[in-house]
C-alpha cells in the first residue's frame, strides 16, 4: 500500500509539478523513520520472493518489483544506514550459511540492482529530489560524533545510573537533538555503565545463541531455513543501524523490533534438547513483568496529577501547541524546571 502512495505522488510530481518523495507524500515524520523500516522489512519481504520461487510469473514478479521498489526508495530518501545495514547483513549471511545463502544473496543482488536501475530512470535522469544517497556527502557524520562526545560527558557526570530514562533530551543538559543516534551511547548516558554492560552483555549473549540455532536450523531443518535466514538477516541489519541511528527509539521501528525479534523467539529451540516449557519459569517471568508494570506505575503516578501544568509550560515556552506523545518530535523535556534556555515564546 505504501508503494501505491509513492507511485501516486510521483505521478502527480509528473503531470502538476508537486514535489516527489520523499519530498511529499512520505508519510513519516522524518524520512529516517521511514528508513528505519526498511531495514526491519526488506529482509522479510525478500523471504516472500525467496519462498515464491514455486509460486506463479506473476507473483514472483510482483514481489521482486516491490523489493526492487524497496531498494529504490533506500537510495531515492538518502538512507546511509539502513543500506549500511543491509548490505552487512548480506555479507553475515554469505558468511554463515555459504552455499545456503545463495538464494538470498541473488534475490538481494538482483532487487538491489533493480533498484539501482529504477532510481537512474525515475529519479536521476528526470531531476534528483536533493534527498537521494548520491546527493549527500558520504563522509560527513551528519553530527554523530557531537552527539556522542555528549553522550560521553553525561556519562561521565553519572556514570552508576545515568542522567535518567529520555533525559539525554532534556534541556537542562545543553544539547540539540533528543537522542544520540547510537543504541549503546543512550544507554550508557541515560542509564549508566552496569546497566549498559548487563544490556549489551544480554543482547550479544542473545544473538549468539540465535546463530547458533540458526546455523543448525539452515543445516538440518529444511522447513524452517527460509524464515530462519530472514530473521538472521533482520537481527543483525537491525544492530548494526542501531549503532547509527535512533532505530531503539522511534514508535514504528520500536514495533517491528519486537515482531523480529519475538518470531525469532518463537522460532528458537535449542539443537541440544527438546523445548519444555517450565511453568515454574513462566510464573517467574509473569511476576518479574508484573512488578516492573507496578514499578513504572508507581514512578508516573506522582507526576500525572501535574501534567496539564507541564503541558501548559511547555507550550508557553515553545510557543508549539503540539503535544502529542513524541518527544523527539515536538522539542525537549524538563521546560517545567527553572533552567529555561530563553525568555518565553509566549509569556503570559
Amino acid at each position: 500500500m505504501y508503494l501505491v502512495r509513492v507511485v501516486v505522488s510521483y505521478a502527480a510530481h509528473l503531470t502538476v509539478g508537486l514535489p516527489p518523495w520523499p519530498e511529499a507524500a512520505l508519510g513519516f515524520s522524518h524520512r529516517r523513520f521511514f528508513n528505519q523500516m526498511q531495514t526491519w522489512t526488506l529482509p522479510l519481504l525478500l523471504w516472500s520472493l525467496v519462498q515464491a520461487r514455486r509460486s506463479g510469473p506473476g507473483v514472483r514478479m510482483g514481489l521482486f518489483a516491490m523489493a526492487a521498489c524497496w531498494w529504490m526508495l533506500v537510495l531515492a530518501s538518502g538512507g546511509r544506514g539502513t543500506l549500511l545495514a543491509l548490505l552487512g547483513g548480506l555479507a553475515l549471511l554469505a558468511m554463515l550459511f555459504r552455499g545456503k545463502a545463495g538464494p538470498w544473496l541473488r534475490a538481494g543482488g538482483g532487487t538491489a540492482l533493480t533498484g539501482l536501475v529504477l532510481y537512474v530512470l525515475l529519479y536521476a535522469l528526470l531531476g534528483d529530489n536533493g534527498y537521494s544517497l548520491f546527493e549527500r556527502n558520504l563522509a560527513r557524520d551528519s553530527g554523530r560524533l557531537y552527539f556522542w562526545r555528549e553522550a560521553l560527558r553525561l556519562t561521565a557526570d553519572q556514570p552508576w545510573l545515568g542522567v535518567g530514562p529520555m533525559h539525554y533530551a532534556h534541556w537542562g543538559h545543553g544539547i540539540t537533538f533528543a537522542h544520540p543516534h547510537n543504541a549503546v551511547m543512550q544507554w550508557l548516558s541515560e542509564w549508566g555503565v552496569p546497566a549498559t554492560l548487563i544490556a549489551v552483555g544480554l543482547i550479544g549473549w542473545g544473538m549468539l545463541a540465535w546463530l547458533r540455532h540458526a546455523r543448525y536450523a539452515v543445516r538440518h531443518r529444511p522447513e524452517e531455513r527460509g524464515i530462519t535466514i530472514a530473521l538472521t538477516w533482520a537481527l543483525a541489519a537491525g544492530a548494526a543501524h542501531a549503532l547509527l541511528s535512533g532505530i531503539v527509539v522511534m514508535p514504528v521501528s520500536q514495533m517491528l523490533m519486537v515482531v523480529v525479534v519475538g518470531w525469532a523467539l518463537g522460532c528458537y529451540q535449542p539443537p541440544h534438547r527438546p523445548h519444555r516449557a517450565s511453568a515454574r519459569a513462566h510464573r517467574l517471568l509473569a511476576a518479574t513483568v508484573a512488578l516492573a508494570l507496578l514499578a513504572v506505575g508507581l514512578g508516573v503516578a506522582p507526576d500525572l496529577p501535574g501534567l496539564p501544568h507541564r503541558k501548559e509550560i511547555y507550550t508557553d515556552w515553545t510557543g508549539s501547541y503540539d503535544l502529542r506523545p513524541r518527544y523527539w518530535q515536538q522539542g525537549f523535556i524538563g521546560y517545567e524546571t527553572d533552567r529555561y534556555p530563553t525568555e518565553p515564546v509566549h509569556p503570559k
